[in-house]
């Protein structure tokens, strides 16, 4: 029998400046921005009170320069700069980066538009992935239910980003077809990972090493007034993930964990006039999540399908009601699980 009690205190303060200017053909626009957040966690457990405290603070300036080179040709060139303190539990750390970016939007045609961007980026820790109070579990400690706790010693994330859209505006307001393809590779990946610390399974999330992340997503907005059914809107989005892990720990190359072969979104909205209001539905078809460590994790979450409606109805012009049901096929999320060590 055990009993614990936590009390948070955040503080958070921002701030930002941003100004606009049309200079000719170009549009130039910068910012720069503040933000601190201080959080005091004070924890009793097994009659013991520890404290921990976090504090960051981050300053941001940009700078984007939206040149129209030709009617229907966009190029744009931004540069920003990122500069981030972190002091976590008497640790203190500073981390800055400047990343610049290139984008370009193109319409080859009426109904054509090509967009493609290039631009590095710093994603830092959250608190709660730095701090390391634990969040002990509940039954038997294991390595399929260790305790949660932060890494003090993480590092931020960098990356290099590139993506291609391409979008095909269908006649008399038919709707939009898009297709992305994304490019991702980061330096210093951040995934969690269960090892024994002493007697307790701990996890934590740590840098695992170089890794990079692409796919492709397709999108549809859709019409349905000349399908007969006047004022619906039909839309879908698929997105089929993959990614490659570089593991300086194991030396070897493998998936990231959590990995969803697919996810599949299906909707429709339709208005109905006579009723004052509108009808829908929402249903998402989660592919198989699965993670494989050679020699330490294997786990895999089966694919489900969530079904979702809802109905609005205008009582006065000031007034609606709105009927929602969720999951309505009931669907769970089961999975399954295995670790093994030495």
């Amino acid at each position: 029998l055990s009993s614990e009690r936590l009390r948070r205190d955040d503080l958070e303060a921002n701030t930002s400046l941003r100004l606009d200017h049309v200079l000719g053909q170009h549009l130039l626009a910068g910012s720069v921005e503040f933000i601190q957040l201080r959080r005091d966690d004070d924890q009793t457990l097994y009659a013991v009170t520890t404290a921990y405290r976090a504090r960051e603070n981050q300053w941001t300036a940009w700078l984007q320069d939206e040149w129209t080179l030709a009617p229907g040709l966009v190029f744009t060139g931004g540069l920003r700069h990122e500069a981030m303190r972190l002091d976590v539990d008497g640790v203190k750390r500073d981390y800055s980066r400047l990343s610049p970016s290139v984008a370009l939007r193109w319409e080859p045609g009426k109904e054509w538009v090509f967009r493609t961007s290039l631009g590095a980026g710093l994603k830092t820790p959250k608190l709660d992935e730095l701090t390391d109070m634990p969040v002990t579990s509940l039954s038997a400690n294991s390595p399929l239910e260790a305790d949660r706790r932060g890494n003090p010693n993480l590092l931020p994330e960098r990356s290099l980003n590139f993506e291609a859209v391409l979008e095909r505006y269908l006649a008399d307001k038919g709707g939009v077809l898009g297709a992305n393809v994304y490019w991702r590779a980061t330096d210093n990946f951040i995934e969690r990972r269960v090892e024994l610390e002493g007697v307790r399974w701990v996890d934590r999330p740590r840098n695992e090493g170089d890794a990079i992340h692409y796919g492709v997503e397709l999108d549809a907005k859709l019409s349905t007034d000349g399908w007969g059914l006047k004022g619906g809107t039909l839309r879908g989005h698929l997105t089929l993930p993959r990614s490659e892990v570089k593991d300086t720990r194991l030396g070897i190359e493998r998936s990231a964990r959590e990995t969803p072969a697919y996810q599949l979104t299906l909707g429709h909205d339709q208005s109905l006039p006579a009723w004052k209001g509108s009808v829908g539905f929402l249903i998402q078809f989660y592919g198989r999540v699965k993670s494989e460590v050679a020699g330490e994790q294997w786990a895999s979450t089966r694919a489900r399908n969530v079904l979702d409606l809802y109905a609005l109805r205008k009582l006065t012009p000031n007034l609606n009601l709105r009927l929602n049901l969720q999951n309505v096929l009931g669907a769970d999320t089961r999975r399954y699980e295995s670790a093994e060590d030495g």
